[in-house]
């Protein structure tokens, strides 16, 4: 897999702002897939699902 691939599925994942719970649910279980698929490699993995916990908790703190 190409940097530049990696980078498209990262930004998939942070692109998302706002979002529910299923929504995060959905999405962790969809990198999850990509991983174990090896559609993604582990530092985007690691990078993606650092963006998709980090984004879920601002739209949190947001709410609150």
């Amino acid at each position: 897999m190409t940097e530049d691939t990696d980078g498209q599925h990262a930004g998939m994942f942070a692109r998302r702002v706002a979002m529910d719970r299923e929504e995060l649910k959905a999405a962790i279980d969809e990198l999850m897939r990509q991983y174990q698929d090896g559609e993604i490699d582990g530092d985007t993995y690691a990078q993606a699902m650092m963006d998709l916990t980090a984004s879920a908790r601002e739209a949190q703190e947001a709410q609150d």
